[in-house]
């Protein structure tokens, strides 16, 4: 039993080195551009979606189905037309059995490449990070808009009620972002309107020539960059 299992598994791979060669001719590719391609459609991440990739404009799962049907052809065909005992790996196989065969290496591919994309992933990130302190790490990954916030934290009491202006839409998916991560690195100052006390302050961000926003009764406090400032209350 367990050396028809193996051989099973060999009747696999040289089915996946077949189906390969089909779509390296199909896509006009070499075997190693290939996988790479597979790899990387297979490889996307998102913290929302699980988005799936495109091999010239073909999505990878119609792929990975296609790949299961051919196999399940390959079995189908060796159990019909291979007579020889020997060399019939499933002869005394239903389909049913040949279908869990197939799903589980299938699984079992997509399961492997999973786990190296992953192991290579956390070791791109061990390499990339090792050594940083938590702010640094930060100021890695966001880059101005973490620095931006601790800007505005120079600039204001820790108190303090900020309202933010910009010319862009902050309901866009783009500018929301940026508000809830200001919103996060900015605690304890409240941009959420929590302690439901007067504003105090305004960040005006995203803004050709922000200093024509600042609303009356403030003036400039800070100068991030051409884009960002910090505008405080004037005194009564």
């Amino acid at each position: 039993m367990r050396n028809k299992n193996i051989a099973i598994l060999f009747f696999f791979i040289i089915g996946t080195g077949l189906f390969l060669f089909i779509l390296s001719v199909f896509f006009d590719a070499s075997f190693s551009q290939l996988i790479l391609s597979i790899n990387r459609a297979l490889s996307l991440r998102n913290h929302n979606l699980c988005p799936a990739g495109k091999l010239n404009d073909i999505n990878v799962f119609h792929l990975i189905y296609q790949f299961s049907i051919f196999l399940v052809f390959l079995c189908l065909s060796t159990k019909h037309f291979v007579h020889h005992s020997k060399y019939n790996l499933f002869a005394d196989m239903e389909l049913t059995d040949i279908l869990k065969q197939v799903a589980f290496f299938v699984i079992g591919i997509l399961m492997l490449i999973q786990t190296m994309n992953l192991s290579l992933t956390a070791k791109k990130h061990l390499d990339q990070y090792a050594g940083l302190n938590t702010g640094q790490k930060y100021q890695k990954v966001l880059g101005d808009k973490y620095s931006f916030s601790q800007f505005v934290h120079q600039q204001l009491p820790a108190e303090s009620t900020v309202g933010i202006l910009s010319e862009k839409n902050l309901s866009s998916a783009q500018w929301m972002t940026a508000h809830r991560q200001l919103a996060y690195f900015l605690y304890p100052l409240d941009m959420r309107e929590v302690r439901k006390e007067e504003i105090n302050a305004y960040i005006i961000i995203g803004t050709t020539d922000p200093e024509r926003m600042i609303p009356e009764g403030y003036q400039l406090t800070g100068t991030f960059n051409k884009d960002n400032i910090v505008a405080i209350r004037t005194a009564p």
